[in-house]
């Protein structure tokens, strides 16, 4: 890659430590062409961040020359700061980098800050930098008006443009032009070079098709140069220099222009002769550098002129001196002059042109003595040709604050002279008027800065421009409709809260608005002007601010499934809505069981924990509470079993968890199970077609009760009476070996007035009393229990002590047979004496129920018979005691 670098003449103003970085800029280009920008980081900004200026949130607004500068704040640095006549002044910004300024500073107030922006070059404002920086840029001074950015269109680093409504799109493309301008600007002066009695003021202007920069001139016959500088800088668009002031002799005038889009024009020279024995002529007025001969406007102009010599003198039409050009046609164009005497040549539109153009015009004046000639020339410009007014933004209907900035432009020759406005609220004013001929306004007002449209209404505007020639545009009329409020609605609650509805129900929502307004409800539709509009109460009407509104919606406006409901209030001026949106589902079907767990007729399902959990097909209502029937088959049919406490939680809308009350299911048992579909509804308010049922058989729990005990015995026996032990006989029984780990008891242990043994080998925690029975020595009749029934007998426990459970413990259940049978000890008594250690379980009963049923036999269950220490069968219809676990 070839990079070709030049050093432009405006930055040798640059600080000693960028000159330092420039030495790394072919670097810093590499950088800048081969790395993407990140973060909208531009171009300019990257390089800035090379050369040591710090990152795109550490520019600043301090106009600084060679210094980065952020004219928006929008902490992106647009361009560089440029000092091009080398006053230590800023005065311009280079926004592309070409080391010219595109943007020129003005200090409209004189206190050394500048304080607006010209970007045509015309020397007026046309944006105005706000003393507080926030926004940055606006079309007002003082940081009044409209808010102005700069936008980069295409991403290339360099402002395009300019935004002055806020909607991020170019409305200004003034850089644009500027920087895709390749014309050269024209140079010229009001006199040319020649003879001449006296000083002359010379007057340089510079013209250019997009905008002029600077013009440079020197007064020494050296060539004027932007780099290096050399001459004298002047704003644009022309400058008057005094040449001759020095006495007779030779001046030689050397001058050239820049445009903003960094073009030079070709230099010029005009070489002043200055003889005091030549007649000076001086123009002491000119009524008017332009005339028309359109009706009203300048007709004529009056140049009011003297000379130092007597003389006889002649005014010519164009020429390039007082021998050649053509006689003048008009009053006072030729005659005798006296020395110090006022002439008023007269000069009018119609006679001295023959269409719009403009001429140069010369006095010249013979020396009666010496005959020599003196000579002074003067512009006058034919424009027939009527300005015209814009605005910028166009008329039209704006949703965010509003400045209107007016421009005037002139092709007839001339220059815009002003622009004079009316404007009024709700009706169109009267019409503006300006004399053309004076340039007095008899109607309306001058027009100085952005116009601020008012907000919550219509503004008629209207109007019209006079240029400098006289002639005035016609009225034209633009109204504005700025409205920047828009409701912001709240939904406060809904009714119901699901937002769902079946087939049948309305759906009540309460909300609010921030402003006074008409106000609809739609239902569906992407904005509030399309969709159907929704029946019911208070669906429309007129919204109060911060007043509450409950609209009813009623169910024929809902199509099933998700509807879409929109609140809307407006249309404000401009037609925009406030409005918010909320999702309404219809359902008129009535909700089914997707899955239960366990699974519908299911066998060998493991009886811990006694849990059910039921998935629906939808949301569903979890506000209510299920009622839950449980059975158990005898083998002959379904018998109920008792669930009290048992818990419903809803895991998410559409899963049901069901926590028995009996902690584990019961063994070898068929259960059936039914949900009642009164209390079983979708969110929508649909209840089940049916009640819910399903069955299911569990399998036995198993598992080792660990270490191995002793039984107790501490006898042995042969097959008719007790005998002495290690008898070969009968060898290896249990009293004789005495085998397992000895039993341990801990207990009966109080909890307030609950009593708890605890098996110090098996880790079960049991009721020291049996049901029915209370107190540490367990006194009182034990309760009976068919099987049924003793499978939620020890439920209640649970619930005691405000639901902290009997002595602190909330899984209380009936044991299983393997848990019953680590409590028999066969040495604690003999024959019909229980055997169960009397301490740990003081006054227990015979017979204790267990909860798994005999497989063979469905009718019945394990029992457990302490007087004979065997493990017998029960029909589950007869009674028997319980002794109530916990682990």
């Amino acid at each position: 890659m070839v990079v070709a670098i030049e050093v432009i003449p405006d930055m040798r103003k640059l600080t000693k430590s960028i000159w330092i970085h420039l030495t790394l800029i072919l670097a810093a280009w590499v950088l800048a062409a081969s790395c993407a920008p990140q973060s909208g980081q531009s171009n300019l900004a990257s390089i800035l961040l090379f050369l040591g200026f710090g990152n795109a949130s550490g520019t600043t607004r301090e106009f600084t020359p060679g210094k980065p500068v952020d004219l928006d704040g929008n902490g992106v640095p647009d361009g560089i700061v440029m000092d091009v006549d080398g006053n230590e002044i800023s005065d311009g910004i280079d926004t592309d980098g070409n080391g010219a300024p595109d943007i020129l500073l003005l200090d409209t107030n004189g206190d050394g800050k500048p304080d607006a922006i010209d970007t045509n070059g015309d020397g007026t404002p046309d944006y105005f930098i706000n003393p507080t920086g926030n926004p940055g840029l606006t079309t007002g001074p003082d940081g009044g008006g409209s808010p102005v950015n700069l936008v980069d269109v295409n991403n290339d680093g360099y402002p395009d443009g300019f935004d002055t409504d806020g909607d991020g799109v170019i409305n200004d493309n003034r850089l644009s032009i500027i920087h895709n301008d390749v014309t050269l600007p024209t140079i010229s002066v009001n006199i040319p070079g020649g003879n001449f009695g006296g000083s002359q003021s010379v007057i340089i202007s510079c013209s250019d098709l997009v905008g002029v920069s600077q013009i440079i001139y020197t007064v020494n016959n050296t060539l004027p140069s932007f780099s290096p500088l050399n001459g004298t800088v002047a704003p644009p668009p022309n400058v008057t220099v005094n040449v001759g002031g020095g006495g007779d002799g030779t001046y030689v005038l050397r001058y050239l222009c820049r445009d903003l889009a960094g073009n030079s024009s070709a230099a010029a020279t005009s070489t002043y002769v200055i003889d005091t024995n030549i007649p000076n002529i001086t123009i002491g007025s000119q009524s008017s550098q332009y005339v028309s001969t359109v009706s009203g406007a300048i007709g004529s102009a009056n140049i009011q002129w003297q000379s130092n010599r007597n003389g006889n003198y002649t005014v010519l039409d164009g020429g390039t001196d007082c021998n050649n050009g053509s006689a003048a046609t008009g009053t006072n164009v030729s005659g005798t002059t006296t020395a110090g005497g006022n002439i008023t040549t007269t000069l009018t539109a119609a006679n001295a042109f023959s269409g719009q153009s403009t001429k140069t015009f010369r006095i010249c004046v013979t020396d009666s003595i010496s005959t020599l000639k003196g000579n002074v020339t003067f512009p006058l410009t034919r424009d027939d040709t009527a300005p015209t007014v814009s605005a910028s933004p166009g008329a039209g209907s704006y949703g965010s604050a509003t400045s209107v900035t007016l421009s005037c432009s002139d092709t007839g020759g001339g220059s815009c002279d002003k622009i004079v406005y009316a404007t009024n609220i709700g009706s169109a004013p009267t019409n503006p008027a300006i004399t053309g001929s004076t340039g007095a306004i008899t109607s309306g007002t001058l027009y100085s800065s952005p116009l601020s449209m008012t907000d919550g209404a219509v503004t008629y505007n209207k109007w019209i421009a006079r240029d400098s020639a006289g002639n005035v545009s016609g009225v034209v009329a633009a109204n504005y409709t700025v409205d920047t409020t828009v409701a912001t609605i709240t939904i406060n609650s809904y009714t119901p809260t699901s937002q769902f509805v079946n087939g049948s129900a309305t759906q009540t929502i309460a909300w609010q608005s921030t402003i006074t307004g008409n106000y609809q409800i739609r239902i569906g539709g992407t904005d509030c002007t399309n969709g159907t509009t929704a029946t019911g109460t208070n669906v429309n009407g007129t919204a109060t601010a911060a007043s509450a509104i409950s609209s009813t919606i009623a169910n024929a406006s809902f199509a099933s499934g998700a509807n879409t409901v929109r609140i809307c209030v407006g249309p404000n001026l401009i037609g925009n809505y406030g409005s918010t949106t909320t999702t309404i589902t219809k359902d008129g079907s009535p909700p089914t069981v997707s899955s239960s767990t366990p699974s519908d007729t299911a066998t060998g399902y493991a009886p811990r924990p006694g849990r059910v959990t039921v998935v629906f097909s939808e949301a569903m209502d979890t506000s209510l509470t299920p009622t839950l029937t449980t059975e158990n088959w005898d083998g002959t049919s379904y018998v109920n079993i008792p669930n009290t406490g048992t818990t419903f939680s809803w895991v998410n809308t559409t899963t049901l968890q069901i926590n028995l009350s009996w902690i584990y299911f019961p063994e070898n048992s068929q259960i059936r199970w039914t949900l009642g579909s009164t209390n079983l509804k979708d969110v929508a308010g649909n209840t089940m077609a049916a009640n819910v049922q399903r069955s299911f058989t569990t399998g036995v729990h198993t598992h080792a009760i660990i270490p191995l005990r002793k039984t107790g015995l501490i006898l042995c026996y042969n097959d008719t009476s007790n005998q002495a032990c290690n008898n070969s006989g009968w060898p290896s029984q249990d009293g004789e070996i005495q085998s397992g780990v000895t039993r341990s008891f801990t207990g009966p242990t109080a909890s307030g007035s609950d009593y708890t043994t605890t098996d110090n080998v098996a880790g079960l925690v049991w009721k020291t009393c049996t049901e029915g029975q209370s107190g540490n020595g367990c006194t009182g009749s034990p309760s009976n229990f068919t099987f049924y029934n003793a499978v939620n007998a020890c439920a209640y426990l649970n619930l005691l002590n405000s639901g902290s459970g009997y002595a602190g413990r909330t899984n209380w259940r009936l044991p299983t047979r393997q848990e019953m049978a680590t409590l028999i000890e066969y040495g604690e008594a003999y024959l019909s004496i229980e055997k169960i250690n009397s301490n740990a379980f003081p006054n227990s009963a015979n017979v204790y129920r267990t909860s798994c049923t005999i497989g063979s036999n469905l009718a019945s269950s394990y029992t457990l018979d302490f007087a004979s220490g065997y493990i017998i069968d029960g029909t589950k219809n007869s009674s028997s005691n319980v002794r109530c676990v916990s682990n």
